[in-house]
């Protein structure tokens, strides 16, 4: 019954843009947001907590180490100008959709090598 109500309300709020947004649906997006942010917060704690290591595995300089851990927001310094412009001319919600729809990166070949292990 819930669930017919919230299409219900769902259907009314398209029909009227000025109505308020159902109560269920602001749950389950901020559900949705909360779990990605946790999982990006997640993924560069990690590679804090295995830097120690790293540095003394590779023998690493302070320079390089800091590049390292600066690496997650490289990505966002590029593309905050092209992001921004892109959303501007097809809207948020067409950029997010072709983001999230890209093929991912094609796997690339295996090569053997030709020396012999003599």
């Amino acid at each position: 019954m819930a669930n017919t109500l919230d299409t219900a309300n769902a259907a009314s709020a398209a029909a009227n843009p000025g109505a308020p947004i159902p109560r269920s649906r602001w749950l389950r997006m901020g559900t949705l947001i909360f779990l990605a942010y946790l999982g990006c917060y997640v993924d560069r704690s990690n590679i804090s907590v295995a830097a120690p290591d790293m540095v003394r595995d590779f023998g690493m300089t302070g320079v390089v180490t800091g590049f390292l851990l600066a690496a997650f927001f490289w990505g966002y310094v590029v593309m905050q100008i092209p992001g921004g412009w892109l959303a501007n001319r097809f809207g948020p919600k067409w950029v997010i959709v072709g983001i999230t729809a890209s093929p991912p990166d094609s796997p690339r070949p295996t090569t053997t090598s030709s020396r012999s292990a003599s």
